[in-house]
């Protein structure tokens, strides 16, 4: 008569193993749920890790965009009066203040001088700048370029 109970009517029911099952099934539930909460923390780490690396790629981009650009303008300040010229070989502008710092522009200029409408010697400027941050292969490696055609 150990486990067993008496009812209402002074007859005996059988013994309580309800509890007993209970336990068992709870432990089980809880290591499910505590598994499948480590997973979703583990998705939600790497999801906010992908987009501060996505963002960071996005913001260099812009600034090497940047970078490219001034080189064409310096390019195109060369090209016009007083300068008048046009360097045949590349030439590379490192910036160190800034938005731009580290950032490289490696411009190239090429120059072709034509008649038009009776007025001789127009030249027009074929202009390319590379801006860049860091070197091929690394993984923070970033480049744009800009290419634009001016002449006088």
């Amino acid at each position: 008569m150990k486990n067993q109970r008496i009812c209402r009517g002074g007859a005996l029911s059988p013994p309580n193993m309800k509890n007993q099952n209970l336990a068992g099934f709870a432990i089980v539930s809880a290591i499910f749920l505590v598994v499948v909460l480590s997973l979703i923390a583990a998705f939600i780490v790497s999801v906010v890790a992908t987009s501060r690396s996505t963002s960071n790629y996005v913001l260099q981009g812009a600034r090497a965009d940047y970078a490219a650009w001034s080189g064409i303008e310096w390019a195109i300040a060369k090209a016009f009066p007083p300068y008048n010229s046009c360097l045949a070989g590349p030439t590379v502008l490192s910036y160190s203040q800034g938005g731009l710092n580290n950032f490289t522009a490696s411009v190239t200029c090429s120059v072709q001088t034509y008649s038009e409408g009776g007025v001789n010697n127009v030249k027009m400027y074929q202009i390319t700048s590379t801006g860049q941050y860091s070197t091929p292969g690394n993984q923070d490696y970033v480049s744009r370029q800009w290419q634009t055609t001016v002449s006088h």
